[in-house]
């Protein structure tokens, strides 16, 4: 059994942005896939595991995740 989630590290870089990760979880063994984003965590939807649109490129990065 495998599932996948996108989501945001707590902890922030040296500019103040949490990077985008994806967490893969199979067989109770979890792997982190880094993608190189970074945003704030205020435009972060938790639920819906993409970015709100009250990020500027929020489309480009939905399309990207």
């Amino acid at each position: 059994m495998s599932s996948i989630k996108v989501v945001i590290r707590n902890r922030k870089n040296k500019q103040g942005l949490h990077p985008i990760i994806i967490r893969i979880n199979h067989n109770r063994k979890s792997s982190i896939i880094t993608t190189g984003q970074c945003i704030e965590e205020k435009h972060w939807d938790e639920v819906q595991q993409r970015v709100r649109k009250s990020h500027p490129n929020s489309t480009r990065l939905n399309n990207f995740i």
